[in-house]
């Protein structure tokens, strides 16, 4: 499991979600990955975005 939620007790309408260790473990190996196409593209910030920006038009993203 990557994502804990839970109720708000404070207020049962409001969920209130956490990521688990894994999912922190996860998040930590996925935040390396834009610094390492911006190294390998020897991009910028701007530059990241505009290929990101280039990219979604090719086609839609990939299904859960």
């Amino acid at each position: 499991m990557i994502r804990l939620s839970v109720r708000d007790p404070a207020d049962e309408r409001r969920v209130l979600v956490d990521l688990t260790s894994a999912g922190r473990a996860l998040e930590a190996e996925v935040l390396g990955v834009s610094i390492k196409i911006k190294s390998a593209c020897r991009i910028a910030d701007q530059g990241a975005a505009d290929l990101r920006d280039t990219l979604e038009t090719l086609g839609p993203p990939a299904a859960d």
